[in-house]
C-alpha cells in the first residue's frame, strides 16, 4: 500500500517538474526577474510535492493499463461522499487503539498517522525557503492551516474521506519541517559566523 503511494507521488512529481521547468524559465526571461537558484530549486521542488500531495488526497483515482485482450482502459474513479469527520482526535485515537494489530499498523495506521505528518514535514522546510514571507511562524501557520483546510474540503466533493484529524497531522509535519529549517539556519549561520572569524584571525 506504501510502495503504492509513493510510487504515484512520485508520477505526478516528475510530471510536474516536466511541466513547470519549461514554463518556469519562459517567465524568468520575458520578466527579466532573477532570483537564486536555490531559490528557484526550492520553488519547483515544492510545487513538484504540493502536485504530487493533491494527487493523492483530492484527485480521483485513475487506473490505466491493458486488459488480457490488449485493449488500453481509462477510468477515473469517484467514490461516494462519505460523513466529514468533525471531532479532533477521534480518528487519531481509534488508529492508535489498533496498533497492536500487526497486519492494521503496518497498512491503515501507519500510512494515516505517520505518513500524513512525514509527508508534510518537506513542505515545512521548502515553504520559507521558496517564499521568504513564509519565514514566520505564524504567516506560515496560518498558510498551511488555509491550505490543508481547502485539500480537506475538496477531498469531500471527490469522494475522499474529509478528516479534522488530517488538518491536524498534516500541520503538524509542516510545523515540524519548520523547526528542521530553522535549526539547520541556526547551525549554518554558526559555522559561517566560526569561519569568519577563523579567517579574520588568519
Amino acid at each position: 500500500m506504501i510502495p503504492g503511494y509513493i510510487g504515484n507521488t512520485l508520477i505526478y512529481m516528475a510530471i510536474t517538474a516536466a511541466v513547470y521547468l519549461p514554463f518556469r524559465i519562459l517567465f524568468v526571461k520575458r520578466t527579466g526577474r532573477r532570483t537564486p537558484l536555490w531559490r528557484e530549486a526550492s520553488l519547483m521542488l515544492l510545487w513538484m510535492l504540493v502536485v504530487g500531495i493533491v494527487s493523492q488526497t483530492v484527485f480521483p483515482r485513475i487506473l490505466i493499463g491493458v486488459t488480457d485482450g490488449g485493449e488500453w482502459y481509462f477510468d477515473a474513479n469517484v467514490p461516494p461522499r462519505t460523513a466529514p469527520n468533525f471531532i479532533p482526535l477521534r480518528t487519531i485515537w481509534l488508529f492508535w487503539e489498533r496498533r497492536a494489530d500487526s497486519s492494521a499498523w503496518a497498512s491503515i495506521s501507519l500510512l494515516n498517522l505517520a505518513g500524513n505528518v512525514l509527508l508534510f514535514v518537506p513542505v515545512g522546510v521548502l515553504l520559507p525557503l521558496a517564499y521568504p514571507k513564509c519565514d514566520c511562524f505564524r504567516t506560515l501557520f496560518l498558510w498551511s492551516l488555509g491550505g490543508i483546510v481547502c485539500i480537506e474540503t475538496l477531498q469531500y466533493f471527490f469522494g475522499r474521506v474529509a478528516d479534522v484529524d488530517d488538518v491536524i497531522l498534516n500541520v503538524a509535519g509542516i510545523l515540524l519541517g519548520f523547526g528542521v529549517y530553522r535549526l539547520c539556519r541556526k547551525l549554518a549561520a554558526q559555522i559561517s559566523a566560526r569561519v569568519g572569524r577563523h579567517r579574520n584571525g588568519a
